[in-house]
C-alpha cells in the first residue's frame, strides 16, 4: 500500500517561479466548538503562505483565510520585494500582527484588510490603522482599504 504523500511535498516548489498573480483561498472549519480539523486548516494556511513568499515575482497577492482564531505567521511574506497590491482577508487578531509585516513591503502600493469576526467591534479599523502607521510606514501606499 503507498503512502499518501504529505500536503507541504505536494506544493513546495511547484509554483511557477515567474508567477506574478496568485489568490489563496482556505476556507475553515465552521463547526462549535473548535476541533481537531482546525489544526489541519492552520497547517494548510501557513504552509501556503510560507510557498506563496518564495515567488519574488509576485506583484498582486490574495489571501482569504479561514474564519477562525488562528495564530498565523505572516513574516516570510517580507521577501515579496515586487508585491504591490495586497489583499487580506482574516480575522482581527490576525490583522493587527500582520501589519508589522505588510508595511515592510517597500513596492506596496495598494492595500485592501477585510476583517471578518463574529462582531464588529468598532475599534477594529482604528487598531489596524495604528499598527500600519506606526514607525516605518508604507512609503510607495496610494490605496488603502479597510472592510
Amino acid at each position: 500500500m503507498q503512502q499518501a504523500e504529505p500536503p507541504h511535498q505536494a506544493i513546495n516548489g511547484m509554483l511557477p517561479p515567474s508567477l506574478t498573480t496568485l489568490f489563496i483561498r482556505v476556507e475553515g472549519v465552521t463547526d462549535d466548538p473548535p476541533y481537531q480539523g482546525d489544526a489541519v486548516v492552520r497547517g494548510v494556511q501557513q504552509l501556503l503562505i510560507n510557498t506563496a513568499a518564495t515567488v519574488p515575482t509576485l506583484t498582486y497577492l490574495k489571501l482569504y483565510m479561514s474564519e477562525r482564531e488562528v495564530e498565523l505567521d505572516y513574516t516570510r511574506l517580507r521577501n515579496l520585494t515586487n508585491l504591490e497590491d495586497l489583499w487580506l482577508s482574516l480575522p482581527l487578531s490576525a490583522a493587527v500582527e500582520a501589519m508589522s509585516t505588510v508595511k515592510r513591503l517597500p513596492m506596496l502600493q495598494s492595500l485592501q484588510i477585510e476583517v471578518f469576526e463574529e462582531y464588529d467591534p468598532p475599534p477594529a479599523c482604528t487598531s489596524i490603522l495604528r499598527s500600519l502607521c506606526s514607525s516605518p510606514t508604507p512609503t510607495r501606499l496610494k490605496a488603502l482599504a479597510l472592510d
